[in-house]
């Protein structure tokens, strides 16, 4: 039995694949912003750490909507990809 074995299947696994990488992009942001903002206060530079960690939340609940789309994708593909005929070719 093939992965995708379903036209639902191929495309659920898409749109995953394209939050998953959405998830990467935003998860090297916020490590990027951690370091920029954790090397501006100890410069001494104080007023950088409540606008960095308001962004620092925005991104995580970024990545948190996109993993929880990812995982209601793949429930109803599953559910959908059932209940399709499956070609007998």
């Amino acid at each position: 039995m093939a992965l995708h074995d379903s036209l639902t299947r191929k495309r659920a696994a898409r749109a995953i694949e394209g939050s998953l990488m959405l998830l990467v992009v935003l998860l090297v942001v916020q490590v990027w912003l951690l370091m920029a903002s954790v090397e501006s206060w100890l410069a001494g530079h104080h007023d950088v750490a409540l606008p960095a960690a308001v962004l620092s939340g925005a991104l995580f609940a970024g990545c948190l909507g996109l993993t929880l789309l990812a995982r209601r994708t793949d429930r109803i593909a599953a559910l959908l990809g059932s209940k399709e005929p499956k070609d007998q070719a």
